[in-house]
């Protein structure tokens, strides 16, 4: 078995982000969220870990990272088998062998996917399923709907002094996904989107600099591992022992250099945290006058009022004072069926009034009933079967259905 080496190992993971980078035009925050969803995690913290001199948990995890670094011509044969090596894996040869179709396991072609040598299949974009259940939007071609709640998101963001956002609705809603969309849209390619999607976001997008923070994630709801995150989204290096003095004596200049936006999800984890206390939330209020000219903006997800929740959990800082609320609720009946009309097979219009009604235009509610009328579509089905099959899904979303 190969000796693994987290450092070299986080070295070329990082390198070939910096490739992707460089190829894309991209901010590394956008790829590494882009990675993380193609590799079936929530965003790009697994990502970010994995460059902290950690490696994967098990080998299928090193397979996958490796395989869409590969299809992203991120790495050539050598970099490939280095990056399975690091990993410990125990078949890097072979695998690098089968997968750029080399004659010989040594004195492999350097040549990347897609560059001369390579077969069609190696250089194969990786398949997007045209329903997510699950997991929020990876892609923002995928997402639908919220029109109105993402131009207001940048409407607030389009001159200075910034506005803070407060995304509010039930568990199941959405409110992920539009994190993630209003991210991740100014920055994407046009061509990458349908065109009803292409038109005002942001003003230069290039010059913001976004960090996004989940509190579901353990790491998140330690001060200490929060305020690096926080300072490493600004460019600063900072130690994993801050504290939050001397985060406040180092966030000031980067926060004067360049407009910021903060986004918080899941909120009611981060007030349960006890190493989150009073101090940090009075600290996060304080950072927008450091901003100097008003270039930092909040953005909070919760399924509740902020202000609320925080006097819930003995947090009660001026912080959750300064925000406009969007509560999120069903799609239009027009953004509705703009998702069921995406889906590769027509949906009948007597069986999309159906989808309205069972999901009340719920958008997770809807990628389930599409996926599953796809899937009895693809296997020939002729019956109703799947139709209960998705409404039995539908009580695990017991926050929506009953209001």
């Amino acid at each position: 078995m190969n000796k693994p080496s987290a450092a070299k190992f986080s070295q070329l993971l990082t390198a070939a982000i910096r490739t992707i980078k460089a190829r894309t035009g991209k901010k590394i925050e956008i790829i590494q969220d882009e990675i993380g969803f193609e590799l079936g995690r929530n965003g790009g913290s697994y990502i970010a870990y994995l460059r902290k001199n950690n490696l994967p948990s098990d080998f299928e995890s090193l397979e996958l990272l490796t395989r869409h670094l590969i299809n992203l011509q991120a790495l050539d044969a050598k970099e490939s088998r280095d990056l399975l090596r690091c990993g410990g894996h125990p078949e890097a040869d072979s695998l690098v062998k089968h997968w750029f179709d080399l004659p010989g396991s040594k004195g492999a072609s350097d040549a990347r996917p897609g560059q001369e040598g390579q077969t069609q299949s190696q250089h194969k974009t990786s398949y997007q399923k045209p329903f997510i259940v699950g997991p929020p939007i990876g892609h923002p071609k995928q997402f639908f709907g919220r029109k109105r709640e993402t131009r207001r998101i940048f409407n607030f963001l389009s001159g200075l002094p910034f506005e803070h956002t407060a995304v509010v609705g039930p568990r199941r809603s959405g409110k992920t996904s539009l994190l993630h969309y209003v991210r991740q849209l100014p920055l994407t390619d046009p061509a990458d989107l349908r065109p009803d999607q292409v038109g005002p976001t942001l003003p230069h997008p290039e010059r913001y600099q976004t960090i996004f923070v989940d509190f579901q994630d353990p790491r998140m709801r330690s001060l200490p591992l929060l305020l690096q995150h926080l300072l490493e989204g600004m460019g600063v290096s900072a130690s994993d022992s801050l504290d939050l003095d001397t985060f406040m004596d180092l966030v000031a200049e980067p926060l004067s250099q360049r407009p910021t936006i903060i986004i918080f999800d899941e909120l009611a984890a981060g007030l349960s945290s006890p190493s989150l206390d009073l101090a940090f939330w009075w600290a996060m209020r304080s950072m927008i006058n450091l901003s100097g000219n008003g270039g930092l903006a909040f953005i909070i997800a919760s399924s509740g009022d902020p202000a609320g929740m925080a006097i819930e959990n003995d947090k009660a800082s001026p912080f959750f004072n300064i925000f406009n609320t969007i509560q999120l609720g069903p799609l239009t009946e027009d953004e509705a069926r703009e998702l069921i009309n995406s889906s590769p097979i027509p949906v009948p219009a007597d069986m999309q009034g159906w989808m309205l009604e069972k999901s009340g235009r719920w958008p997770c509610l809807l990628q389930i009933l599409c996926r599953d009328f796809v899937d009895s579509q693809q296997a020939g089905e002729t019956d109703t079967l799947w139709q209960n099959d998705a409404l039995n899904q539908f009580k695990n979303y017991a926050a929506l259905l009953n209001g």
